[in-house]
């Protein structure tokens, strides 16, 4: 298992207002203003991530607007065309965590199935202080055809402060992964906020692992 080096990844749509400064390790997120399109993204491969998962990356919340800012943290998806917000229009492939504020006290973690915006979890971080660390596992033998858990912890993931779950109404296996990005609609709301170091908690193939990370 690995960390890992966004500065690998591609813009996923264009951050002309140079809202993010992506380190190899992180990704600082400054007054990322509605409406911006912009985000970090990578390409694992079709159908990658199948079966069971487990992400984990720290988040560090500075500040916002005082209502209505919208943002990405991470996402899984089939497609580049577009974010998870503009996907959720169309029902597309794709699962999202993202901030959502919506009063000066309230600022919620959300959970997100663009194929049924039905399936719809959120929790308030405002108690929370700024600094928390996020594991995102889909367990398919948990339901039908899965569920998606994001579990919120304190001290480096030592402390559960809570957990917000779906159930999947669908099989599907994902080619991309998102980390930040800003919402579509217009408005002026912004946001500032660090995404740390992502592990996607996945072994190296058999064989030479040392051969493989070289290719990475």
């Amino acid at each position: 298992m690995a960390a890992e080096d966004y500065t690998s990844w591609s813009p996923g749509e264009d951050d002309t207002a140079g809202d993010f400064v992506v380190a190899a390790s992180s990704i600082t997120v400054t007054s990322n203003v509605r409406p911006e399109d912009n985000d970090v993204i990578d390409d694992k491969g079709s159908g990658h991530f199948s079966g069971d998962f487990t992400h984990t990356v720290p988040v560090t919340f500075v500040s916002r607007s005082s209502d209505a800012a919208i943002n990405t943290l991470w996402a899984l998806q089939n497609t580049t065309s577009g974010t998870p917000f503009t996907q959720e229009g169309a029902s597309q492939d794709c699962i999202s965590t993202r901030f959502q504020t919506t009063t000066a006290t309230v600022y919620d973690i959300r959970l997100r199935n663009a194929q049924d915006t039905a399936q719809d979890e959120s929790i308030n971080l405002y108690s929370y202080g700024p600094d928390f660390w996020l594991e995102i596992e889909r367990d398919e033998a948990a339901s039908t055809y899965g569920d998606v858990d994001v579990r919120i912890y304190d001290d480096e993931y030592i402390t559960l402060r809570d957990t917000i779950s779906i159930s999947l109404d669908a099989k599907i296996d994902y080619q991309y992964i998102r980390m930040a990005g800003g919402w579509h609609t217009s408005g002026g709301m912004w946001m500032d906020y660090t995404i740390g170091e992502l592990d996607l908690q996945e072994a190296a193939p058999s064989g030479n692992p040392w051969y493989y990370y070289a290719q990475q």
